[in-house]
């Protein structure tokens, strides 16, 4: 795939994850049904240019990024679009952990794309914001019935540290097995894909 190509597709991606910021914090502030409307397309729009970039990800890029990217666009978009047009039963203030849970999700299948095998290196860090939303969301959901601000002060600086203490333990572990270190052997850069098409033309 050619620069040019490549750089259409990062800006599709970009452009549709600036609608998907705006569509999430305008369904935070505005309330005004003939406002929700006109930002309802918002969500729309980025979906469309999510799916484009999912599709040319297989066809075109084969880049991890665009796949996590598009993935999560598509996910995220038809998630804000349910909360703006208030479908499901709640609101963007208890629904908003599960954006933790998509973006895992989506870093997760991006990983396995890239490496064509599920890598521990790259999966446990996606499992790990995965998990961490739903844990958000216990809170947001009141199914646990305690403050959010408590859960702040005291779950924050305890989950750093837990995620130290891992950090730790996984470099330990990852000595012992090197299989478990992630090594890039396909490069994003732009140099690649253009000494591709050299290659390739020759």
């Amino acid at each position: 795939m050619n620069k040019t190509k490549l750089i259409l597709l990062d800006v599709a991606a970009y452009l549709g994850s600036g609608f998907f910021l705006c569509a999430f914090i305008f369904s935070i502030f505005v309330s005004d049904p003939k406002y929700i409307n006109i930002i309802s397309f918002m969500p729309v729009l980025a979906f469309i240019l999510g799916v484009i970039s999912l599709v040319f990800t297989f066809v075109y890029s084969h880049k991890a990024y665009h796949l996590f990217l598009g993935l999560f666009l598509i996910l995220g978009s038809v998630f804000v679009f349910l909360c703006l047009k208030n479908i499901v039963s709640w609101t963007i203030y208890q629904w908003w952990p599960l954006l933790g849970v998509l973006v895992g999700f989506s870093s997760f299948f991006a990983g396995k794309y890239k490496y064509k095998k599920i890598k521990i290196g790259y999966a446990i860090p996606s499992l790990s914001i995965f998990l961490f939303g739903l844990w958000l969301s216990l809170f947001s959901f009141k199914i646990v019935k305690i403050s959010f601000t408590t859960v702040a002060l005291i779950g924050a600086p305890l989950f750093m540290i837990l995620v130290c203490i891992f950090l730790v333990a996984l470099l330990l572990v990852q000595q012992k097995y090197k299989n478990l270190v992630v090594k890039d052997d396909s490069s994003d850069s732009f140099d690649d894909d253009e000494l591709t098409v050299e290659k390739s033309g020759e």
